[in-house]
């Protein structure tokens, strides 16, 4: 049988208040820690996708330098060739060239060499060269080639679903001749899964994506959650997330991602790494649920002590 004094002390309303407010303390306590360390989480997180985006975005665009630096090297070689000074002089006709163009093509891989006029016309090619694509509206928009000096650009074969890497080299002749070689653009290897790159042209064009789906369709960067829809369905667009502002949601399937972008060491290009945010937004989820607790718990708290 309980004495009366505990009986005394378990009706004191000042025990149990004091009671109450050590619980709240406790409650408060655990869930401002709690949210403390989650926000450190996701903040390592954050930056550990960065670095590993940066990395991405880095190697491409060293890929990039290397292979303009490779289609130049192997033009400027063509170019100096006696057979091509040949036809250059107009001392020889341009089959003597013909024998060069193939064994360039089949020994480095390329997917054409072209000579072409100062209309954009094909006047020589590789045997097995497969037809460039939209060259002659990048010839005659070019003002380094009006300047007669080289151009290199990234060109999407829609057809086929893959970015091609053109370089240009005007040869003096008077017939304004440019030699041109293409090959197929090559990536540096991505090691990180989670990370998916695109580059895009001036016009915002993807001429290249992991995700193939995405190859020729408008990037549309970051609009505002409020904003209204384009009208424009092949836009691939990112939304900024109301839970984590460094987080976007990207497209129609409001993908968590993490994006950074940066102007390539080639001209007119950009690079974009969007790295999968799925874990970091549902952290932040989790986050936002414990401050809600915790206002909860706060007001029981000031209401408890009145």
């Amino acid at each position: 049988m309980p004495s009366s004094s505990s009986r005394t002390l378990s009706s004191d309303p000042y025990v149990w208040c004091a009671s109450l407010l050590l619980l709240f303390t406790l409650l408060l306590v655990s869930g401002f820690g709690s949210r403390y360390w989650l926000e450190l989480r996701l903040q390592q997180q954050i930056e550990t996708l960065s670095s590993q985006s940066h990395a991405v975005i880095n190697t491409t665009n060293q890929a990039l330098v290397n292979s303009s630096s490779h289609l130049h090297l192997l033009a400027q070689t063509l170019s100096e060739l006696s057979s091509t000074q040949r036809v250059v002089s107009h001392r020889a006709a341009k089959n003597v060239l013909q024998s060069d163009l193939d064994t360039f093509h089949h020994q480095f891989e390329l997917l054409g060499i072209w000579l072409l006029d100062k209309q954009g016309k094909v006047w020589l090619k590789s045997r097995d060269a497969i037809d460039p694509i939209n060259l002659n509206k990048w010839l005659a928009q070019s003002a380094e080639l009006a300047k007669a000096r080289s151009w290199t650009r990234l060109i999407l074969d829609t057809e086929r679903q893959h970015t091609r890497h053109y370089y240009a080299l005007p040869l003096a002749d008077s017939r304004g001749l440019t030699l041109v070689m293409g090959t197929k653009l090559v990536t540096s290897r991505n090691d990180f899964e989670q990370i998916r790159l695109l580059i895009t042209n001036q016009e915002n064009t993807i001429l290249y994506a992991d995700e193939s789906q995405w190859l020729g369709h408008q990037f549309l960067g970051v609009t505002l959650p409020s904003a209204t829809p384009k009208s424009d369905s092949s836009g691939l667009a990112l939304t900024t997330s109301a839970l984590q502002p460094q987080i976007l949601l990207l497209g129609e399937e409001q993908t968590p991602s993490l994006w950074l972008n940066q102007p390539s060491l080639q001209q007119g290009l950009t690079l974009h790494a969007l790295a999968d945010s799925s874990q970091i937004l549902h952290q932040a989820e989790i986050k936002n649920k414990l401050a809600a607790i915790i206002a909860v718990t706060t007001t029981g708290a000031t209401w408890g002590a009145y």
